[in-house]
């Protein structure tokens, strides 16, 4: 075992690290028995972290890639998003133990391609991945912030060494919202799901986040099923 269980987990590509988890997540699960989750982007973030910069993690969960490149580098710098209230005081709780709030800043909204509120639907109590944004008011709903990645960075001429978004189904949303960052270069490597069922539930077309990215100049490729990476050409 690479773990002392869910309070302590150890990282595999962040050695020093000890994350609280989830015991009932089946993302989580994984993380005590193997000391990862996702391997191919973990592999991939954990490889750019050792060069150092900034690190955007949409949907930041309990912290697993924030922690990952803020503890690569003492100099690693990290804006941390999530909108889910347990999740983002699990975020914070692991940010502390690390000794890692100078590096990684939080900010409780959600991301997507337009600023204000959101209607969020929250998943199953023991899933900590499974709320998300929704077109439709319904039983479990809230209204929730939004935000863009452009709104938000706009003060900054900063760039964005990787971003990382996961946001059940909407993350073509997100990247819509950070269109200036895209046009003007500022994001070099960008990794974000593709999410079919909750895609055709929000109407996001399949091809359109390819697109948007090749339109600005980014090389796309599918890394694992479902999991995408692109750059900067």
């Amino acid at each position: 075992m690479r773990s002392a269980g869910f309070d302590a987990a150890r990282l595999e590509f962040a050695p020093p690290v000890r994350m609280r988890l989830s015991p009932t997540d089946v993302g989580h699960q994984v993380i005590p028995a193997t000391g990862f989750y996702e391997l191919a982007v973990s592999r991939r973030i954990a490889s750019l972290a050792r060069d150092g910069g900034l690190f955007v993690d949409v949907g930041a969960n309990f912290g697993y890639y924030s922690c990952i490149w803020a503890s690569a580098r003492r100099d690693n710098r990290v804006i941390a998003f999530e909108v889910v209230p347990a999740n983002l005081a699990a975020l914070q709780e692991n940010i502390e133990r690390n000794a890692l709030a100078r590096q990684i800043a939080v900010i409780g909204e959600a991301v997507g391609n337009r600023s204000g509120e959101a209607l969020f639907r929250f998943g199953a109590d023991s899933q900590t991945g499974q709320g998300g944004v929704v077109e439709h008011a319904g039983a479990g709903t809230i209204s929730v912030p939004m935000t863009t990645l452009d709104s938000r960075l706009a003060d900054s001429d900063e760039t964005i060494e990787v971003l990382k978004i996961d946001v059940e189904g909407a993350d073509t949303w997100g990247l819509e919202g950070a269109t200036r960052l895209l046009a003007a270069g500022r994001v070099r490597h960008i990794f974000f799901e593709q999410f079919p069922s909750r895609m055709d539930e929000l109407g996001i077309r399949y091809d359109a986040a390819g697109h948007l990215l090749a339109g600005h100049g980014y090389k796309l490729a599918e890394i694992s099923p479902g999991e995408y990476y692109a750059h900067i050409t």
